[in-house]
C-alpha cells in the first residue's frame, strides 16, 4: 500500500495504465537497458537524429526570416568585397580577421563555410627558388639568428636575400630588406642583374632611411654578394653585426623565403600574362610592396599591417 501511495503521488494515475500486448522490440530493448542502467545504442542514435533534425529545422526557419536573410546577404556581400579588393590574396582566415577588424562578430569557421559556398579560394603558393651561392669566396659569418627571426623592436633584426623573376625569356631580380619586428620591407632594389650594385643600392636606401643601426643584426644566406668585402665593410661602418645561414639550410633564412613565396604567389605565379615587359613587372612589384607594407594585414600582428 505504501508503495502504491508513493507511485500515485509521483505519477498520478499514469503508473497504473499499462500498455496492452508485448512492447515493440525497440521499446523493449530500451526498457531493459534502463532497468540494467546501461545505454541502448539504437535509442541513443535515434535521439541524436531527432535532435539534429530539430536543429536543422530551427536553422532553416531562422534563415527564412527577413532579418536573418538580410544579415546573411550583407555578410556575403562583405566577404566578396574583401576577397575581390585583395585580388584573391586573402584566404578565409585573413578575411575573417578583416571582418572582425571592421566590427563583425564572426568566426573563421563561418567565413570558411560561406567562402566555400561562394567558390572563393585564396591563391595557393608555388615554390621556385633562386640561389646566389657560389661556394666560399670570402668571409663566412656565424649564424647568430638560429631561426629566431622576430624582434621586439624595429631595426634589431634585418633579413635579406635575392629572388629571380622569369618573364618572356628575360630575368628580373629583387633584393629587399625585411625587418624582423613588424615584417615590413625597409628598402629594396630591382635590377636585371644580381650583382653588387643591386645589393649596395638596397643598402644605401636603407642607411638613408635608418641612421641608428648599431644594435642591428643583419641575416642573410651565404650568397656571394654577402661574402664580398664591399658588403661587409658597409655593414661594419654602420655598426651592424653580420649573421649568415648555415650552408644548405634554407630554413635558416625562412623569413625571407616566406616573403618571396607570398609575393610571387600573390602577384606573379600563374599571372605572368598580365605583364608584357620587365618595366610593367617592375611597377607591379613596387605596387605590391607598398600594398604589403601599408594594407595587407598579418595574423601574427593580430590583424594589423606591417607599417
Amino acid at each position: 500500500l505504501n508503495n502504491w501511495l508513493r507511485e500515485y503521488k509521483e505519477n498520478g494515475y499514469n503508473f497504473i495504465i499499462k500498455q496492452k500486448g508485448r512492447p515493440a522490440r525497440g521499446q523493449r530493448g530500451s526498457k531493459i537497458a534502463q532497468g540494467t542502467g546501461e545505454r541502448d545504442p539504437k535509442a541513443e542514435r535515434r535521439k541524436l537524429a531527432i535532435a539534429y533534425c530539430e536543429r536543422i529545422r530551427k536553422k532553416t526557419e531562422g534563415l527564412g526570416s527577413g532579418k536573418r536573410s538580410e544579415e546573411i546577404a550583407k555578410l556575403i556581400a562583405k566577404i566578396k568585397e574583401i576577397f575581390n579588393h585583395h585580388q584573391g590574396r586573402y584566404g578565409y582566415r585573413r578575411v575573417a580577421l578583416q571582418l572582425i577588424k571592421e566590427g563583425w562578430n564572426i568566426t573563421e569557421k563561418t567565413v570558411r563555410y560561406w567562402m566555400h559556398k561562394l567558390g572563393l579560394k585564396g591563391i595557393r603558393r608555388n615554390k621556385r627558388k633562386y640561389s646566389s651561392y657560389k661556394g666560399t669566396i670570402g668571409k663566412i659569418a656565424p649564424n647568430l639568428i638560429h631561426r629566431d627571426f622576430f624582434a621586439p623592436m624595429p631595426n634589431m633584426k634585418w633579413h635579406t636575400d635575392i629572388t629571380e623573376f622569369h618573364l618572356n625569356g628575360e630575368k628580373l631580380y629583387l633584393s629587399p630588406i625585411l625587418d624582423g619586428c613588424g615584417g615590413d620591407i625597409v628598402s629594396y632594389s630591382i635590377s636585371r642583374h644580381p650583382d653588387m650594385d643591386l645589393v649596395m643600392t638596397m643598402l644605401d636606401k636603407a642607411f638613408v632611411k635608418e641612421t641608428t643601426l648599431n644594435n642591428c643584426t643583419f641575416h642573410t644566406d651565404q650568397g656571394c654578394q654577402y661574402q664580398s668585402p664591399q658588403y661587409q665593410r658597409a655593414l661594419k661602418l654602420q655598426g651592424i653585426t653580420q649573421s649568415m645561414s648555415r650552408k644548405g639550410n634554407s630554413m635558416d633564412d625562412g623569413l625571407m623565403e616566406n616573403f618571396f613565396g607570398l609575393l610571387k604567389t600573390e602577384m606573379f605565379y600563374d599571372q605572368e600574362y598580365k605583364y608584357h615587359s620587365l618595366q610593367e613587372l617592375t611597377q607591379a612589384i613596387k605596387e605590391y610592396i607598398e600594398y604589403y607594407n601599408e594594407e595587407r594585414i598579418k595574423s601574427r600582428l593580430k590583424g594589423l599591417t606591417p607599417k
